[in-house]
């Protein structure tokens, strides 16, 4: 459990318009919200669990496709995840964007995508099926660690 959270903040950014478009729409973009020593933090975290794959078929924590590689649970035993979630300040956006006063970190995906993949990265979709809980008060936050745009990891 994070505990409650403060949605007083004082970034630059227009918080009803990303509240109405959250609402209206379900996705906000927010560039920025992740950069500096958290974004090289989170990149060396990746580099350094990748590491740890036994790279033979699918574990709880890892499991491969062709030109990926998807990581479950490093908040479970990575500092740097922990402390993401915990400290960085994207807790207190997430909830003020879903209007929530108290939020509960669940789960940590990452998916490492092979340069030059034909994959194209993931198509639209939604994760409700895999989640197991019912309401409307269940965000999820995309991180992007390496550049994206159309011809790089769309979504």
């Amino acid at each position: 459990m994070m505990g409650k959270i403060d949605n007083t903040l004082s970034h630059d950014r227009d918080w009803a318009a990303l509240k109405a478009t959250y609402d209206s729409d379900g996705v906000v973009l927010l560039p920025g919200l992740i950069k500096g020593p958290w974004l090289s933090s989170m990149q060396q975290a990746v580099n350094d669990y990748r590491k740890l794959d036994p790279g033979n078929g699918q574990t709880e924590n890892f499991s491969r496709s062709p030109w990926r590689v998807v990581i479950r649970w490093m908040g479970r035993e990575i500092e740097a995840v922990q402390k993401l979630v915990t400290d960085s300040g994207v807790a207190p956006v997430v909830g003020k964007l879903c209007g929530a006063t108290q939020l509960k970190f669940w789960y940590d995906l990452t998916l490492v995508y092979t340069v030059g993949s034909p994959y194209g990265g993931s198509p639209w979709h939604h994760d409700i099926p895999a989640f197991p809980f019912r309401g409307t008060q269940m965000p999820s936050l995309w991180i992007a660690l390496s550049p994206v745009d159309e011809d790089r990891s769309p979504l």
